[in-house]
């Protein structure tokens, strides 16, 4: 009855205030077609839109092909004309690309940063290649092998528009690709750019809050004070797993040194980060990042690149990423990003915070005769580990606190040659490479190190104790891609690592206009741990084991582990589709995964759809419903969860004003072992957002949400990120967003939480007779107040 009187609420402003006119100019392709005219002329007058920043007046609808009275008639009272000459369209869309971050399916910071540099200098479409447009959000192979067999068929295009005209180009694809395209031989404003950003972040918590500092604080104080106590159950664990009071003292010492470092200063989080990104033409850039606080390492990035000169088609020196085929080989950025489809694959300079997985050397590829890409990189650097009192490396392991850890120094180098038959038939290549690891130290996966001993579920997944052996790694791959009959793409990898573990993945997708299907096939065996591996996957290789849980480990700091980004070892398929029905009908995204676990043996699904319905232009209501069951694997058994998620969401315009509200219930069905009785447990989530353009260079966004989680977690993602909520709470935030000129950019964020998570006793943990001991439980509070400041001036 709640949920609905909150609807009934928010529902009032359709009935008070009139129905806003559509922002023509300001328009998503989506909105367009919500007009009531044909979807060509729809597309027409979204590409004029693009291809002169915009209208002026009424009046100059005239100009678009397939406009005739009768059409003009039916969109004048819907749509509004704000023409604001001195916007820069380069410094909205910059923003835009920031605000895709707090997307579902966003694409990562690490292909934002290519986009940004795309924006401040697109590429010349007749220049354009394959690899270019297949490297942009939401543009498929399919797409981009479009544009160039219809260049190679016919001629160089005079003018963007011609695009859409291109066969098997879909409309989706082609407002994606716009943005990062200028007209053919268009001279830019400048051949010299750059952006300069100073981010500044702070934040006042008052009490623990789950996997913060302060929380491994209180952690580490615990497991301290307990094994300072010769009788307590965990110190005699130890000694009855064969560890001697020396090592137990040596493990003290270490833990209270650990503590030590991640004291809280001043009670507060800081930040800072500074940036400068500069170019020249599409064929030089430089980029130089580094960021401090006084809780992280501090951290300097920078890289210098070429580009397209001469035969050189790339050449990067300091630090860089590859992208190649579905990122079997190599993908080697520190993001996990659970079912994406679709890779930015190349080189490029890489200024992320990618410390545990960031390459740091040089790279060449060349570009001979057209068709071959011959590849050379080189990278020399440390990683952080876990090591074992035999100073072997247990586990790579990236801690972003500032305290000291072991470290392995790695030379990686190696190679490849990809074969690009794109003047023959677009889309196709074929590729082979191979990389080398060396490390100084060897590997060699202990669970000792890790685990607390004596428990009943130790860590035996095979996920951790199948990783690699030794100190020299080997991979190889082989990688093909193809589009046919026009709107069909496959593309294979397949990847060995050492001697016998393998890897492969097909990926193959049909594409309509408005419909396309994605059909994705993969398998990685259990001993294939390939640390740059960011296939397709459901779940990292750590997830849903005992590194989940703190109190478990033998340096709470260890559940960090639980956030590498390497996928499971997984065999599944995929099926996905984006599917527009009508105008105002679009199924979204619609999927479902049918995974095993192949380390447990354990199967899996989860299913998902999103419906969007647009009733009229300024009203749109959007159906998300979500079903999953995962086996998680006990050592001695396994236990089962049912999931079943459902989110209403509506959105709606007023004039310069924008609300959105949502509601989501959350319901899991727990077993502890199969055959055992079930739990269900439930939580809701209700959100709510109101943004006003003040103009079109100052706008304010503000939202509240409150949720009642129980024993489970709800996630959302506000304004440039994703937040994951526990407990029982509400949480509120403002942005303001100021573009002072076409080069100044200002953004801030204030955001308040508060929120309350009770933990019960734990029944699954047990003292050195086996017998179940039940913790006190305990509490986590958290009362903070975040701010954030984000500074950009571009030239």
């Amino acid at each position: 009855m709640k949920i609905i009187n909150f609807f009934i609420i928010l529902l009032i402003p359709l009935l008070i205030f009139p129905s806003a006119k559509l922002d023509i100019n300001h328009a998503s392709l989506e909105q367009i077609y919500t007009l009531p005219v044909d979807s060509s002329l729809a597309l027409n007058i979204y590409q004029y839109i693009w291809s002169h920043n915009g209208l002026r007046s009424y009046t100059e609808l005239w100009n678009i092909q397939g406009m005739n009275a009768q059409n003009y008639q039916k969109i004048l009272p819907l749509i509004s004309v704000r023409f604001d000459q001195s916007q820069d369209w380069r410094t909205v869309r910059i923003d835009d690309l920031r605000d895709r971050l707090a997307s579902e399916d966003n694409p990562g910071t690490g292909a934002n940063e290519l986009w940004e540099n795309l924006l401040l200098y697109p590429y010349d479409l007749n220049q354009a290649t394959v690899y270019d447009l297949d490297g942009l959000w939401n543009v498929s192979l399919i797409d981009a092998a479009a544009v160039l067999h219809h260049k190679y068929q016919w001629e160089d295009y005079r003018y963007i528009g011609q695009l859409t005209d291109v066969e098997n180009l879909s409309a989706y694809g082609y407002r994606n690709m716009r943005n990062y395209l200028r007209e053919p031989d268009e001279e830019p404003e400048q051949n010299f750019y750059g952006i300069v950003r100073i981010k500044f972040d702070l934040e006042q918590p008052s009490e623990a809050k789950e996997y913060s500092l302060q929380y491994y604080q209180d952690e580490i104080d615990n497991r301290i004070h307990e094994l300072e106590d010769n009788e307590s159950t965990i110190y005699q664990r130890l000694l009855n797993s064969g560890w001697s009071a020396d090592s137990i003292t040596r493990y003290i010492d270490n833990l209270t040194s650990v503590r030590n470092q991640i004291i809280l200063p001043g009670n507060n989080y800081n930040y800072q980060q500074y940036t400068l990104k500069a170019g020249y033409s599409n064929n030089f850039r430089v980029g130089l990042r580094f960021h401090q606080g006084n809780i992280i390492h501090d951290q300097f990035r920078g890289y210098g690149s070429v580009r397209r000169y001469k035969i050189i088609d790339a050449l990067i020196l300091g630090d860089y990423r590859i992208t190649i085929g579905e990122g079997l080989f190599m993908d080697n950025g520190n993001e996990f990003r659970p079912r994406q489809t679709e890779k930015v694959r190349g080189v490029y300079g890489d200024l992320t915070e990618n410390s545990q997985y960031g390459l740091r050397g040089g790279l060449i590829q060349l570009r001979l005769m057209d068709y071959f890409y011959p590849l050379v990189f080189l990278s020399k650097t440390t990683r952080q580990v876990i090591s074992g009192e035999d100073d072997t490396v247990v586990v790579l392991y990236n801690l972003p606190w500032k305290v000291s850890t072991d470290e392995v120094d790695e030379l990686t180098y190696g190679g490849g040659i990809s074969i690009r038959l794109d003047k023959l038939m677009p889309g196709t290549a074929i590729e082979g490479y191979y990389y080398r690891s060396e490390y100084d130290k060897y590997f060699k996966p202990e669970p000792a190190y890790i685990d607390l001993p004596g428990d009943v579920d130790q860590l035996t997944d095979g996920n951790f104790t199948n990783q690699f052996r030794g100190d020299i790694r080997e991979v190889y791959a082989l990688a093909a891609r193809s589009v046919i009959f026009g709107n069909v793409s496959l593309s294979l990898e397949a990847a060995r690592q050492n001697e016998d573990n393998y890897a492969y993945i097909l990926n193959s997708r049909i594409q309509y206009n408005f419909f396309h299907i994605d059909v994705i096939w993969r398998h990685y065996d259990v001993g294939f741990d390939n640390p740059f591996n960011r296939a397709f996957s459901e779940q990292q290789r750590f997830e849903d084991t005992e590194l989940e849980k703190p109190y478990r480990l033998i340096n709470p700091l260890y559940a960090y582990l639980q956030d590498d980004p390497q996928p499971k070892a997984e065999q599944g398929i995929y099926i996905g589709t984006r599917y527009q029905i009508t105008r105002q009908l679009t199924i979204s995204k619609a999927y479902i995964d049918i995974w095993e676990n192949i380390a447990s043996g354990l199967k899996n699904y989860r299913a998902e759809i999103k419906l969007e319905y647009h009733i009229v232009y300024p009203f749109m209501v959007r159906l998300r419903q979500k079903w999953q069951k995962k086996n998680l694997p006990k050592t001695s058994n396994y236990s089962t969860s049912i999931t079943n998620e459902t989110e209403l969401y509506f959105r709606y315009f007023i004039g310069e004003d924008m609300i959105s509200a949502a509601v989501t219930r959350s319901q899991v069905q727990l077993s502890k072992v199969v055959g055992s009785s079930s739990e269900i447990i439930a939580g809701y989530y209700l959100s709510g957002r109101y943004e006003h353009q003040f103009n079109p260079g100052f706008s304010m966004l503000g939202g509240i949400d409150a949720w009642n989680g129980e024993e489970m977690s709800q996630w959302e993602f506000e304004d440039m990120g994703l937040d994951f909520l526990y407990g029982y709470g509400m949480k509120s935030y403002l942005v303001l967003k100021q573009r002072l000129n076409d080069n100044l950019f200002v953004r801030f964020k204030a955001k308040y939480v508060n929120y309350y998570h009770p933990y019960y006793g734990f029944e699954e943990l047990y003292d050195i007779n086996q017998q179940p001991v039940v913790s006190p439980g305990f509490k986590d509070i958290n009362n903070s107040l975040q701010m954030g400041l984000l500074i950009d001036y571009r030239f």
